[in-house]
């Protein structure tokens, strides 16, 4: 029985691997899928690699606001703010909502970012040849990826308190993706106060 106990105190004191001290926040963006781990040693994997920034090939390149070195800044500001939207909503317990938001909402969102980068400044009517007139087919990507994202969305829902989602998506929480590596530390979650 003491040895029992004894062993219950040692894993509370080391609830992940060591990988929960190494800065996530520094491969987001790599080609390196795993990110880390949660407290509860959980793997937090993720595709969103960004490439680098190729103003030549970019639609946004005159009206961009940062500099154009290193990874395409715009993309990455989008994925790090949707992931920390994200993870910060998902019971870090469940490794499937986590391996779903990694492995297929982050990837989604990669491709609408793109997408929308793609339509900036495109005509919303084309023409083919023979003068007929069309939508940009752009548009059309860009519905059916919020479609599927939707449908992911939904997939989470027994792992996402929806009104935490929602203040998240409009507020953030600054602090949760730090809080979701930190050693030792109590996650505390603020629900909505519903009128």
């Amino acid at each position: 029985m003491p040895a029992a106990r004894q062993t219950n105190k040692v894993r509370q004191r080391n609830p992940g691997p060591d990988s929960t001290k190494a800065d996530p926040r520094k491969k987001l963006g790599s080609l390196e899928i795993h990110k880390g781990s949660t407290k509860e040693g959980i793997p937090v994997v993720m595709w969103d690699s960004i490439p680098q920034c190729i103003p030549e090939r970019c639609k946004m390149e005159e009206v961009c606001p940062y500099t154009h070195t290193g990874k395409c800044s715009v993309r990455m500001k989008y994925i790090t703010h949707v992931y920390q939207s994200l993870i910060g909503q998902v019971n870090p317990t469940d490794a499937i909502a986590l391996f779903k938001i990694g492995f297929h909402l982050v990837p989604l969102y990669g491709h609408l970012v793109q997408f929308k980068m793609e339509e900036f400044g495109e005509q919303v009517m084309l023409a083919s040849d023979n003068g007929k007139r069309y939508v940009n087919p752009i548009f059309k990507e860009i519905r059916e990826t919020i479609k599927c994202i939707n449908s992911i969305q939904k997939d989470l829902g027994h792992s996402i308190e929806k009104d935490i989602l929602r203040d998240s998506m409009t507020q953030g929480d600054n602090d949760y993706y730090d809080n979701l590596f930190e050693d030792g530390s109590e996650m505390d979650t603020k629900k909505r106060n519903k009128v």
